[in-house]
Protein backbone atom coordinates (compact mmCIF):
# COMPACT_ATOMS: atom_id res chain seq x y z
CA UNK A 1 0.00 0.00 0.00
CA UNK A 2 3.01 2.33 0.59
CA UNK A 3 4.85 1.70 -2.27
CA UNK A 4 1.14 2.08 -4.46
CA UNK A 5 0.11 4.91 -2.08
CA UNK A 6 -2.70 6.01 -5.44
CA UNK A 7 -3.82 3.10 -5.87
CA UNK A 8 -7.49 2.26 -5.83
CA UNK A 9 -8.17 -1.04 -3.42
CA UNK A 10 -11.18 -2.70 -4.03
CA UNK A 11 -12.31 -4.96 -0.96
CA UNK A 12 -15.14 -6.41 1.17
CA UNK A 13 -16.89 -3.86 3.62
CA UNK A 14 -17.99 -6.82 5.52
CA UNK A 15 -14.26 -8.62 5.85
CA UNK A 16 -13.12 -5.03 6.72
CA UNK A 17 -15.48 -4.50 9.61
CA UNK A 18 -15.34 -7.98 10.65
CA UNK A 19 -11.18 -8.00 10.54
CA UNK A 20 -11.27 -4.59 12.86
CA UNK A 21 -14.13 -5.84 15.10
CA UNK A 22 -11.84 -9.07 15.89
CA UNK A 23 -8.22 -6.75 15.93
CA UNK A 24 -10.26 -3.94 18.27
CA UNK A 25 -11.18 -6.88 20.47
CA UNK A 26 -7.82 -8.61 20.30
CA UNK A 27 -5.60 -5.32 20.80
CA UNK A 28 -8.08 -4.36 24.03
CA UNK A 29 -7.58 -7.82 25.73
CA UNK A 30 -4.79 -9.34 27.34
CA UNK A 31 -6.15 -12.38 27.29
CA UNK A 32 -6.18 -12.78 23.68
CA UNK A 33 -7.19 -16.58 24.17
CA UNK A 34 -10.33 -15.46 25.49
CA UNK A 35 -11.48 -13.09 23.23
CA UNK A 36 -10.04 -15.37 20.28
CA UNK A 37 -13.00 -17.65 20.34
CA UNK A 38 -15.64 -14.83 19.90
CA UNK A 39 -14.36 -14.52 16.09
CA UNK A 40 -12.82 -17.96 15.63
CA UNK A 41 -15.68 -20.35 17.67
CA UNK A 42 -14.10 -23.40 16.40
CA UNK A 43 -10.59 -22.15 18.28
CA UNK A 44 -10.51 -24.91 20.95
CA UNK A 45 -10.99 -28.01 18.19
CA UNK A 46 -6.81 -26.38 17.25
CA UNK A 47 -5.67 -27.18 20.23
CA UNK A 48 -3.56 -24.08 20.19
CA UNK A 49 -1.85 -23.46 23.62
CA UNK A 50 -2.45 -19.88 25.45
CA UNK A 51 1.27 -19.68 24.94
CA UNK A 52 1.04 -19.80 20.79
CA UNK A 53 -2.38 -17.50 21.19
CA UNK A 54 -0.60 -14.78 22.39
CA UNK A 55 2.38 -15.23 20.45
CA UNK A 56 0.21 -14.51 17.28
CA UNK A 57 -1.37 -11.82 18.70
CA UNK A 58 1.74 -10.16 19.78
CA UNK A 59 2.36 -10.98 15.72
CA UNK A 60 -0.62 -9.50 14.69
CA UNK A 61 -0.06 -6.29 16.17
CA UNK A 62 3.15 -5.93 14.99
CA UNK A 63 1.70 -6.05 11.21
CA UNK A 64 -1.64 -4.81 11.35
CA UNK A 65 -1.48 -1.13 11.51
CA UNK A 66 -5.28 0.57 10.06
CA UNK A 67 -3.29 3.22 8.71
CA UNK A 68 -1.33 1.29 6.10
CA UNK A 69 -4.49 1.24 4.13
CA UNK A 70 -4.33 4.45 3.25
CA UNK A 71 -7.14 6.66 3.49
CA UNK A 72 -10.93 5.33 3.06
CA UNK A 73 -11.18 6.99 -0.45
CA UNK A 74 -8.83 4.86 -1.75
CA UNK A 75 -11.43 1.94 -1.13
CA UNK A 76 -14.01 0.82 -3.22
CA UNK A 77 -16.56 -1.85 -1.70
CA UNK A 78 -17.02 -4.76 -3.25
CA UNK A 79 -20.54 -5.00 -2.51
CA UNK A 80 -21.37 -1.71 -3.99
CA UNK A 81 -19.00 -1.10 -6.73
CA UNK A 82 -18.38 -3.28 -9.74
CA UNK A 83 -14.58 -4.78 -10.37
CA UNK A 84 -12.73 -3.73 -12.97
CA UNK A 85 -13.60 -5.70 -16.01
CA UNK A 86 -12.11 -9.22 -16.18
CA UNK A 87 -12.25 -9.58 -12.19
CA UNK A 88 -14.62 -11.56 -10.94
CA UNK A 89 -15.78 -11.91 -6.81
CA UNK A 90 -15.83 -15.26 -5.96
CA UNK A 91 -17.61 -15.70 -2.27
CA UNK A 92 -14.75 -17.93 -0.70
CA UNK A 93 -15.93 -18.40 2.98
CA UNK A 94 -14.30 -20.67 5.93
CA UNK A 95 -10.68 -19.05 7.01
CA UNK A 96 -13.18 -15.94 7.73
CA UNK A 97 -16.72 -15.51 7.51
CA UNK A 98 -16.53 -13.05 4.27
CA UNK A 99 -13.69 -13.99 2.30
CA UNK A 100 -13.72 -13.33 -0.99
CA UNK A 101 -11.52 -14.60 -3.63
CA UNK A 102 -11.20 -13.14 -7.54
CA UNK A 103 -11.12 -15.04 -10.40
CA UNK A 104 -9.30 -13.24 -13.49
CA UNK A 105 -11.11 -14.04 -16.30
CA UNK A 106 -8.39 -14.79 -19.01
CA UNK A 107 -7.95 -17.86 -21.99
CA UNK A 108 -6.45 -19.74 -18.63
CA UNK A 109 -8.49 -18.47 -15.66
CA UNK A 110 -7.01 -18.02 -12.67
CA UNK A 111 -8.27 -17.85 -9.03
CA UNK A 112 -6.60 -15.63 -6.92
CA UNK A 113 -7.72 -17.77 -3.46
CA UNK A 114 -5.90 -16.27 -0.87
CA UNK A 115 -6.34 -18.15 2.66
CA UNK A 116 -9.27 -20.14 1.32
CA UNK A 117 -7.04 -22.56 -0.62
CA UNK A 118 -3.87 -22.66 1.66
CA UNK A 119 -1.84 -24.71 -0.69
CA UNK A 120 -2.25 -27.82 -3.53
CA UNK A 121 -1.48 -29.90 -0.38
CA UNK A 122 -4.65 -30.40 1.47
CA UNK A 123 -2.98 -31.40 4.08
CA UNK A 124 -0.73 -28.33 4.19
CA UNK A 125 -1.01 -26.77 7.78
CA UNK A 126 -0.23 -22.85 8.38
CA UNK A 127 -0.20 -22.52 12.10
CA UNK A 128 -1.82 -19.33 12.36
CA UNK A 129 -4.09 -19.80 9.91
CA UNK A 130 -6.67 -21.36 11.14
CA UNK A 131 -10.30 -21.45 9.72
CA UNK A 132 -13.27 -19.99 11.27
CA UNK A 133 -15.44 -22.79 10.10
CA UNK A 134 -13.71 -26.18 9.34
CA UNK A 135 -16.91 -27.61 7.28
CA UNK A 136 -17.06 -24.59 5.27
CA UNK A 137 -13.42 -23.95 4.78
CA UNK A 138 -12.90 -27.47 3.30
CA UNK A 139 -16.35 -27.11 1.26
CA UNK A 140 -15.19 -23.89 -0.21
CA UNK A 141 -11.70 -25.66 -1.22
CA UNK A 142 -13.39 -28.46 -2.75
CA UNK A 143 -15.85 -25.89 -4.77
CA UNK A 144 -12.89 -23.87 -5.73
CA UNK A 145 -10.76 -27.07 -7.03
CA UNK A 146 -13.27 -28.43 -8.72
CA UNK A 147 -13.59 -25.49 -10.88
CA UNK A 148 -10.84 -26.61 -12.68
CA UNK A 149 -8.84 -23.71 -12.97
CA UNK A 150 -5.82 -22.35 -12.49
CA UNK A 151 -5.28 -21.31 -8.43
CA UNK A 152 -3.22 -19.04 -6.46
CA UNK A 153 -3.39 -20.40 -2.91
CA UNK A 154 -2.57 -17.94 0.00
CA UNK A 155 0.62 -19.87 1.39
CA UNK A 156 2.05 -22.07 -1.69
CA UNK A 157 2.88 -22.46 -5.37
CA UNK A 158 0.09 -21.82 -8.33
CA UNK A 159 -0.99 -25.14 -9.53
CA UNK A 160 -3.92 -26.80 -11.71
CA UNK A 161 -6.26 -29.18 -9.82
CA UNK A 162 -5.66 -31.74 -11.43
CA UNK A 163 -9.05 -34.58 -12.03
CA UNK A 164 -9.61 -36.85 -9.19
CA UNK A 165 -10.05 -40.59 -10.35
CA UNK A 166 -13.02 -41.97 -7.99
CA UNK A 167 -12.35 -45.19 -6.98
CA UNK A 168 -15.26 -47.71 -7.65
CA UNK A 169 -15.88 -51.25 -7.46
CA UNK A 170 -15.00 -51.39 -11.28
CA UNK A 171 -11.86 -49.72 -11.30
CA UNK A 172 -9.80 -52.01 -8.55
Amino acid sequence: NAIFSGAVMFMSLEEFRWTNAFYAALFASRTPERVAPEFYPELALHGLNTRTIRNVARMVRFFWNRERLGPEDRFRWIERSPLPSGLEIVPSPGHTPFHVSIRVAAPTPVIIAGDAVLAEDPHAKVRTMIPHSQAQFLATREALLGRGERIIPGHGSAFTPTQRRLLTADSC
